[in-house]
């Protein structure tokens, strides 16, 4: 259930499927029909307006998606490349200031955006020498 003050994590593991963050938008899809009148999150406090916090994030995968795309203006780049780009950008914090499980989560995150980008047809990917490279469509 979405956290009202809250953006969501959404990263690519080895158990989530091929495209974690469309499987998250199409829960969000189901969720929001139904007549809900107070959110008990795991985090956080109650709150009531579940449509707007939904409306929210649907804008939160877009913009970051977007911010993605930016990022791949005319090169093809690694996860690791875009992950340190997205952190700088969505954060304001320095890749080298980051720990390494906070750049393990960055890059799953970002292999998730990329991902989610590639399934809609946006950005292609390709291999060299055994490392993924991701490029706009």
């Amino acid at each position: 259930m979405p956290v009202p003050t809250l953006t969501p994590i959404l990263p690519l593991y080895p158990s989530s499927g091929p495209d974690p963050i469309s499987v998250y938008i199409s829960s969000l899809h189901r969720i929001a029909s139904l007549p809900v009148k107070m959110v008990l999150p795991g985090h956080g406090e109650a709150f009531t307006d579940m449509q707007s916090k939904i409306e929210g994030t649907f804008k939160f995968v877009e913009r970051k998606a977007g911010a993605l795309l930016a990022a791949l203006a005319g090169e093809s780049l690694n996860a690791y490349t875009v992950a340190a780009q997205m952190r700088l950008q969505f954060l304001g914090v320095d890749w080298e200031q980051l720990d390494l499980s906070h750049r393990c989560a960055a890059i799953q995150e970002a292999i998730a955006f990329l991902e989610f980008l590639r399934f809609d047809g946006r950005v292609v990917r390709h291999e060299s020498d055994g490392v993924y490279y991701y490029a706009r469509a």
